[in-house]
């Protein structure tokens, strides 16, 4: 295997320093892409109490110096709760009730270890937990035991990757990199097989502001892999060394600008209402996915500095939004924050014990038979989850 991943390198190495002008074509898929409209709307409120069905909260364990930082990213599989803490660098693996089972936290420069921590992936084909360092560019794979299995080097200026079986999907989120011509050589998405490696996604543009471009990340759906590029907010589908462009996702203009409505300004606070509810661009859009549903959480940038959070649940057999507001309210003692981790019965969302007023704790030990005291690290809330669904009518 670690002959093949040479070869695969040797190969990207070759393909990397040709012109720009090969395999130039975008996707042939486009016109069959469906379109997602989320709709802005202020005065919507999103009610969570009409799909939590019960609520859980999670301590996570912090024994063996397993002092967590920051829930950057949960995982669940194998009966596994696998969280990755970009703050001290570190994978953590817990069983469900919050008991720690192993932790990844080999810095160095050695064989199995990592400079950089960027990003993970988890494998549930062959069970193995996938890190991207980018200070070495390489990507390291680890059991859900937290061993080391092998390691190989990476394409370079990756933004995110996915393994999927034995398939590897790597995304180049930056632009600006020219051939020899002085031309923008943008090849954006690497796909690789053991005997074979792909090049797709190519453009032909620079981005205005590689900067402060958002992260892109890829999410598994129903065995195949979802990738979201920048900027178009496309969504892509991938399965095998084979790319379909999926969905487009664009904000709907705001009802309240439609039919003329800006006559209805009469005064000062007229004006200022429907400034604060004018359209803008979609920014931050960050999305995860179950087999059924797409969740998306959304600003919409108001000015250059306030953006205002919205979410929107997507049913893929329907294509329709089902769920969709500015803020989500639900009666468990629990703000609804965004999903660290989100699938069709399953919204799990990260707090520290900090952001729990003090007068709330012991309700809450009580309620949910959690014990502050044993325990510095984050919790939990695990919320299940019955979506509304619709049969699709057939003739």
């Amino acid at each position: 295997m670690m002959q093949v991943m040479k070869c695969e390198i040797i190969l990207l190495i070759v393909i990397m320093a040709m012109p720009a002008c090969t395999n130039r074509r975008n996707s042939k898929t486009e016109g069959d892409a469906i379109t997602i409209q989320l709709n802005f709307d202020e005065r919507a409120i999103m009610n969570a109490s009409k799909f939590v069905d019960s609520i859980s909260v999670v301590l996570l364990d912090d024994n063996n110096d397993a002092c967590i930082g920051t829930v950057s990213k949960v995982d669940l599989a194998d009966s596994s709760l696998i969280i990755t803490d970009l703050s001290t660098m570190s994978v953590f693996i817990y069983h469900l009730n919050g008991k720690l089972k192993a932790k990844i936290k080999a810095h160095g420069r050695g064989p199995g270890e990592y400079v950089a921590l960027y990003t993970t992936w988890i494998n549930g084909d062959n069970k193995t937990i996938g890190i991207y360092d980018d200070e070495q560019r390489k990507i390291l794979l680890y059991s859900f035991n937290g061993q080391f299995i092998k390691e190989y080097k990476s394409p370079g200026y990756i933004h995110g990757f996915a393994l999927c079986g034995d398939h590897g999907y790597y995304y180049r989120g930056m632009d600006g990199f020219p051939n020899d011509n002085m031309q923008p050589s943008n090849i954006h998405l690497i796909m690789t097989s053991p005997d074979s490696i792909k090049l797709a996604l190519q453009r032909d543009f620079f981005f205005e502001n590689s900067e402060s471009m958002p992260y892109q990340k890829f999410v598994r759906c129903n065995d195949k892999i979802l990738l979201r590029t920048p900027q178009e907010q496309h969504i892509y589908e991938i399965s095998g060394l084979n790319i379909q462009l999926k969905y487009r996702v664009v904000l709907a203009p705001n009802p309240l600008w439609r039919d003329e409505n800006y006559l209805k300004i009469k005064t000062l606070k007229d004006c200022k209402d429907m400034v604060n509810q004018s359209i803008g661009k979609i920014k931050n859009l960050e999305y995860m996915a179950g087999n059924r549903f797409l969740f998306f959480s959304y600003s919409k940038g108001r000015t250059i500095d306030v953006s205002d959070l919205a979410f929107s649940i997507y049913d893929m057999h329907t294509n329709q939004v089902i769920e969709s507001g500015v803020c989500c309210n639900n009666k468990d003692g629990f703000y609804m924050k965004p999903p660290v981790y989100f699938n069709d019965t399953l919204w799990i969302s990260s707090f520290h014990q900090y952001e729990i007023r003090e007068d709330k704790q012991s309700e809450i030990e009580k309620k949910y038979h959690v014990d502050f005291s044993q325990s510095i690290n984050p919790i939990l809330v695990i919320r299940k989850i019955n979506l509304p669904t619709q049969q699709l009518q057939t003739d």
